[in-house]
């Protein structure tokens, strides 16, 4: 395409830069293939040369290669002219996937805060991880064919939301119910391999990896303009690129896959010319002449005029421009503030104009092509000016201010993993873009088992988990281990903590032993050991639950009887066989127990014992059980000579008394466990709890006091006196430090 340029300016061709200091970047297009060399010069992006070469075959289509050995050796020959031309050779090549590569989830997860306590930063993390995990099932379960594994590459905040409230950020805010909703981006493993494996056969290593939407957006829209919503449009042959930016960041990428060809067809159709002659038209129509002259498929020279051609693909343009506008909303959720159109599709004749109508956007608003010089680029070449020069212009100046992507290769338990990364990558995102989950990384504790014993309340903690053990190249690491390109990763999932159990024998703290039943005036009670489990008597050893009201009862004697059926035995004589009995008298499995004959009828048939409360074992539940301390042997009481006529003692209450009431029974409840530490010279107080059973310094991001959306510098932190990581587990009485550096 520069061949004229250079031939004619042969002496004057600057001799070829060092390698090191060459961009070789290529635009892989349905209809064409585009390649550049330029360098940085200063504050410019220099231009040196250039090649344009058309696929003599569908070798692509929508973007996508689909003859690798075809498209290959295109770009073979674009590389050979430009290596001749310039006198070097090439060996690095930047490149850009396809709008249609990528997909994008937009999911929400609520979650809700355990005792409306305040949200810190490990609480939002988690519910991020999950959100991610949930968009990755639905990418598995979607129609997509099983052979099409997608990587997940990264997201973007759409919002977060407290009990139905957007707000900017969640860390710090106290609520019932926390949101967010995102949108996590995938790129299938089969359209990478595909564009490698064509780069690959000429020699060539691709060192960045960008996307073409974003290409174009880091050449026309830099970043302060980002702030803005604003929608870019890249219109090739095969594929429309959507991408929209707002309040700094590119936050929305989308596809359709008409552009270009769609109008291409319709001028076949009008014209009744073949695909050749049909592109040629079509170029025409964007230029000013009147008319236009062609040969159509029946041999016969034609010229109509411009207008007449337009006027016969105007529906064409019209539906073009309608799904445009639809994917522009989609990703958006509104009308943009400005579009930008580029690429060689945008050229075409009214379809700005369609746009503003299907938008309802000023037309004014719509840019088409390249209304303004390119800022920081600088070409001797005024055929770059087109709008269809602009992706890979923005490819070779991505890769140069190292804002493309890297496709890593990796090995995870000898398995080869190929990750696309735009940033320093750390082990736990790695881990998580290679589709590992969140539970899979970092273990979690097991849960506590909550119970009341004789009205006091214990819990037995759950067990500590194990964090998946990782190494990198042998050598110990973490989950904040920084990962690198050709890294051989072992990683062992995490093991959670197993949950707290124990049974009834265990809390009781004495042996259960049931020694029967005897009937006290009429009632049937329980004698021996036994315990209740929430009001129902419990034989066997159960497994407790969390929760359960335990209580135990010990009943051996006929004064532990009485003192449970609240009878006074002063006051009431009582006798097993005609033979009276004494308050130490054990009892035994079927004895029947009544008041005197006279004192019979005037004796009440009472209820079944209450129950009746045995102090807690001085030692804690968990400490196996002492063993029973042994019965008492049965008093046996001599028989006294019968009494003529036995007088009748009415029972009695016992006195009450006077001017005194009984105080209730108080129990103190236990201090609850907290985990003390010192942040920023501030005492802060954590709970331990079920939910918190442990710790690490990534919890007090929310309470350290920095903006961390104004980042100052790196984030320095120190505990004891050391540097420490994020993933630090902390302990009673640390001292943090969290800073900038």
């Amino acid at each position: 395409m520069a061949k004229k340029y250079y031939a004619k300016n042969k002496r004057k061709a600057p001799p070829a830069p060092p390698p090191a200091d060459l961009v070789f970047a290529l635009d892989i297009g349905t209809r064409s293939v585009v390649g550049i060399l330029a360098r940085q010069e200063e504050d410019a992006f220099h231009i040196l040369d250039y090649e344009q070469m058309e696929h003599p075959s569908r070798a692509m289509t929508d973007g996508q290669v689909e003859d690798i050995k075809a498209v290959g050796a295109l770009i073979g020959k674009v590389k050979h002219r430009l290596e001749e031309r310039n006198r070097v050779t090439l060996s690095n090549v930047a490149v850009a996937a396809a709008g249609r590569a990528l997909k994008t989830v937009r999911t929400r997860l609520d979650r809700a805060v355990p005792d409306e306590s305040a949200i810190d930063a490990d609480f939002v993390l988690g519910m991020e991880s999950e959100a991610i995990e949930q968009a990755q099932q639905s990418i598995q379960n979607s129609d997509a064919p099983l052979s099409m594994r997608f990587y997940f590459v990264g997201y973007s905040i759409v919002q977060y939301a407290m009990d139905g409230h957007s707000v900017a950020s969640l860390v710090g805010h106290t609520c019932t119910n926390a949101a967010v909703e995102l949108i996590a981006a995938f790129l299938p493993y089969s359209v990478i391999e595909s564009l490698y494996a064509a780069v690959e056969t000429c020699a060539l290593t691709v060192t960045s990896l960008t996307l073409e939407p974003i290409a174009a957006m880091n050449l026309l829209i830099p970043p302060e303009l980002r702030l803005l919503n604003l929608a870019l449009v890249d219109i090739g042959a095969g594929t429309s690129d959507v991408a929209v930016c707002r309040d700094g960041a590119v936050f929305a990428y989308d596809m359709a896959t008409v552009a270009g060809d769609e109008i291409t067809e319709a001028v076949i159709r009008a014209c009744l010319v073949n695909f050749e002659t049909a592109e040629r038209i079509k170029r025409a129509l964007c230029t000013s002449d009147e008319s236009v002259s062609y040969d159509d498929v029946l041999g016969l020279a034609c010229t109509r005029p411009r207008t007449e051609i337009l006027s016969a693909i105007d529906d064409s343009i019209d539906s073009l421009a309608k799904i445009i506008a639809e994917r522009i909303l989609a990703c958006n959720g509104d009308v943009p503030a400005a579009v930008f159109l580029v690429g060689g599709g945008s050229q075409i004749p009214g379809l700005g104009k369609k746009l503003s109508a299907h938008l309802g956007l000023d037309e004014s608003k719509i840019s088409a092509g390249v209304s303004r010089t390119l800022r920081g680029v600088k070409t001797e070449f005024p055929a770059l000016s087109s709008p269809e020069y602009i992706t890979p212009i923005g490819i070779g100046m991505t890769s140069m201010h190292q804002q493309s992507f890297q496709f890593w290769g990796v090995t995870v338990n000898g398995k080869p993993l190929k990750l696309l990364i735009s940033r320093e990558m750390r082990m736990i995102d790695m881990l998580l873009m290679a589709g590992f989950q969140t539970s899979q990384i970092l273990g979690r504790a097991g849960r506590s088992l909550t119970y009341t014993l004789n009205g006091e309340t214990f819990t037995r903690k759950g067990g500590l988990p194990e964090h998946a053990r990782l190494t990198v190249n042998e050598a110990e690491a973490n989950v904040d281990t920084l990962v690198y390109p050709g890294d051989a990763i072992t990683f062992i999932p995490a093991v959670h903590g197993e949950d707290a159990a124990a049974t009834l024998h265990e809390v009781a703290g004495v042996p259960l032993q049931a020694a029967g039943r005897v009937t006290l005036c009429g009632g049937v009670h329980r004698i021996g050991v036994w315990a209740d489990v929430n009001g129902t008597p419990q034989d066997s050893d159960i497994p407790l639950r969390q929760g359960d009201a335990v209580t135990i009862h010990a009943i051996y004697t006929l004064k532990e009887l009485c003192d449970a059926c609240q009878m006074d035995m002063e006051v009431a004589e009582l006798i097993a066989d005609g033979v009276p009995l004494a308050p130490s008298t054990v009892l035994r499995d079927g004895m029947v127990i009544t008041l005197p004959a006279r004192q019979s009828p005037a004796a009440p048939v009472l209820p079944e014992a209450s129950a009746l409360p045995v102090a807690a074992p001085a030692q804690a539940p968990d400490i196996p059980p002492a063993p029973a301390a042994a019965k008492p042997e049965p008093i046996t009481e001599p028989i006294p000579e019968p009494a003529p006529e036995p007088v009748f003692i009415a029972p009695q209450p016992a006195p009450e008394p006077v001017g005194q009431e009984p105080e209730p029974a108080s129990i103190e409840p236990p201090p609850k466990p907290v985990l003390a530490l010192t942040l920023n010279g501030e005492t802060v107080e954590l709970p331990l709890d079920g939910a918190h059973s442990h710790y690490y310094v990534m919890n007090l991001l929310g309470r350290c006091g920095l903006d961390l959306k104004k980042p100052q510098g790196a984030i320095r932190i120190k505990v004891n006196g050391s540097d420490a990581a994020f993933s630090q587990m902390l302990h009673q009485n640390d001292i943090v430090e969290i800073g900038w550096a």
